[in-house]
């Protein structure tokens, strides 16, 4: 009954975000991709197409390959139209789910010897409630095609990578296991910077946890999948196309001033997720889950540090961060950054806390009953609840989008710009300008289009739909 409860629950946490992407619309960099495919597609097949232009953007614009590749291939709205868009977004969302779902079974059953279904099972949904309802910066991650394919895309396929090393590392290691892992890691490596250095720092910990207690050939060759992902991210670092696109953001590499902003921005983020109140409480319950849960045979077999872990856990947050430092020139982030800042500090959190409460119940010998610990969880959630925290679950990802579905505004969103976008496409002039009504704003990610015609997504727009010029007016009754 309590594993139907929790599984239930992680579907629910779910179903907002399945529903939504089925309001999602063509964003922005989605037009201006497609156009830069079109004139390949004229004289080769799409596979050959998407390498071409992802071979031309790694040269000029950015060296994410996988990411870009990805873009170019699936080309769901080109070729399916709307419908095709929102099922990919659809697909998006699964493959994030499915993935954090394996990639939380390989962990607890590796690292912490957890044996539990229901065990197993919370602590999975408390990796999907972190993914689903806490992470901010959603909208570029669960409603845009483009944000989809460079960055939810190899989060997903990160996530898949450590599940699948650590089942290499301490189940099945084979020749072919290795190959496909050596395959997977490098390909993954190809998305944005700031998820290829998590992964990277990921792997290369996993590798040294393992290395430590097999000092020997077998250990030397557990770190080739690692050396594969570094491979693919010294390919996409140093791609030509990154430095062109910095070159349009500032003059020079200022790698001191990058590890200045990593700094304030890695202090900033620890200040506020220790104002966080919602942080803390899921720290709390994994560090209970830990003390309940983890098995002896795990911490005698393998020597757990606490420390270690919470050091390694903030380093890796600012190698993850450098990346973006480095390239964008400031200590701002984009919703999309921000989005795996949260994640990794929610996900890398939950390890450390299951870990520091696994360490306390079995070296420390502070463990707790079942009763104990279900009697915790429950003043918990009626802290949580009491303090008011739970308003805050309706304002990103899937608790923002349930209560819009819920009000209807983004259904009305969704379908006042699909009017925009089929007048713009059906109109018989070539410049086109299209008075729009007040449209409500939702999680989901628009058009982008503005009043100024020479505004680089209105010229994106206008050549996707054969038009020379497009630009959109408020309704006179509206201002």
């Amino acid at each position: 009954m309590s594993s139907i409860i929790l599984g239930g629950s992680i579907i629910i946490l779910t179903l907002p975000l399945l529903l939504g992407s089925f309001y999602a619309l063509p964003s922005a960099d989605d037009f201006s991709n497609a156009n830069d495919v079109y004139n390949f597609l004229q004289n080769h097949n799409s596979f050959i197409a998407a390498c071409k232009m992802t071979w031309s953007t790694y040269l000029t614009w950015q060296g994410t390959f996988t990411g870009c590749f990805f873009i170019y291939f699936f080309r769901p709205f080109e070729m399916m139209g709307l419908i095709g868009l929102r099922l990919f977004l659809c697909l998006n969302v699964v493959l994030l789910l499915g993935s954090i779902l394996w990639f939380g079974h390989h962990l607890t059953k590796n690292l912490f010897g957890l044996k539990s279904r229901n065990c197993l099972l919370l602590f999975e949904l408390v990796l999907v409630f972190v993914s689903f309802m806490v992470c901010r910066g959603g909208q570029e991650i669960f409603y845009w095609y483009t944000g989809a394919c460079v960055y939810t895309m190899p989060i997903s396929l990160t996530f898949c990578c450590f599940a699948f090393y650590l089942r290499f590392l301490w189940e099945k290691k084979s020749r072919i296991n290795m190959i496909v892992l050596c395959i997977l890691a490098f390909m993954t490596s190809g998305g944005v910077l700031q998820t290829t250095a998590i992964l990277c720092y990921g792997m290369l910990t996993a590798w040294g946890c393992y290395f430590y207690t097999h000092k020997n050939r077998d250990g030397i060759l557990a770190g080739v999948p690692f050396m594969a992902a570094l491979a693919g991210a010294l390919i996409n670092a140093l791609a030509p196309g990154n430095f062109v696109r910095h070159s349009n953001i500032e003059e020079g590499i200022h790698i001191f001033r990058a590890i200045k902003n990593v700094f304030l921005l890695t202090i900033s983020w620890v200040k506020g997720i220790l104002m966080w109140d919602l942080w803390l409480y899921l720290m709390i319950l994994c560090v209970m889950l830990g003390l309940y849960m983890v098995k002896k045979h795990v911490t005698r077999d393998r020597k757990h540090y606490p420390i270690a872990f919470f050091v390694i856990f903030f380093v890796g947050m600012m190698i993850s961060l450098f990346p973006v430092c480095l390239g964008y020139g400031g200590d701002s982030l984009a919703p999309r950054n921000v989005y795996i800042c949260d994640l990794y500090l929610g996900v890398g959190g939950a390890v450390c806390a299951l870990e520091f409460g696994g360490w306390l119940g079995q070296e420390k010998g502070y463990l707790i009953s079942k009763e104990g610990f279900f009697l915790t969880f429950i003043c918990v959630m009626l802290i949580f609840f009491k303090t008011g925290e739970y308003g805050k679950l309706f304002e990103e990802a899937a608790g923002k989008t349930f209560y819009q579905l819920r009000s209807g505004e983004i259904k009305s969103c969704s379908e006042e710009w699909l009017i925009i976008l089929d007048e713009i496409e059906n109109s018989e002039e070539k410049n086109v300008v299209v008075e729009i009504p007040e449209i409500p704003g939702t999680i989901l990610k628009t058009p982008g289009l503005s009043e100024d015609e020479s505004w680089w997504v209105n010229q994106a727009v206008a050549q996707y739909y054969g038009k020379d010029t497009v630009a959109i007016r408020a309704k006179e009754n509206n201002k």
